[in-house]
């Protein structure tokens, strides 16, 4: 058995207990969702953005609060990696010199 496989049997369970259909909560978009399938889909999200297992809390946040639709979780990290890249680029940010501002006329050495 993986070391993923264990880890998940650990993580204990998250998701609410079933609530009626005509609940407005925000936890009413999981009753029909088991916890393998949402677990699944946190899974993909790593796979798809190629982020370590690190950030599996992350994913299960994005998704519970697309509603466990995949896509709009995708389209939220994808729009988020864009305002990230932005910013980056218009405050001459580089990953490499640990997030400081530097000047625009830097010298090279």
């Amino acid at each position: 058995m993986s070391t993923k496989l264990r880890l998940f049997e650990k993580i204990p369970r998250l998701l609410p207990t079933p609530v009626a259909d005509n609940d407005d909560s925000p936890d009413a978009a999981f009753s029909g969702y088991a916890q393998d399938v949402f677990l699944e889909h946190c899974q993909k999200l790593l796979e798809k953005f190629r982020y370590p297992w690190e950030m599996m809390p992350l994913m299960y946040v994005i998704l519970k609060d697309a509603g466990a639709d995949i896509e709009e979780a995708s389209r939220r990290i994808e729009e988020g990696q864009h305002v990230v890249n932005e910013y980056s680029r218009q405050h001459n940010l580089n990953i490499f010199d640990g997030g400081e501002l530097r000047s625009t006329t830097r010298q090279c050495g």
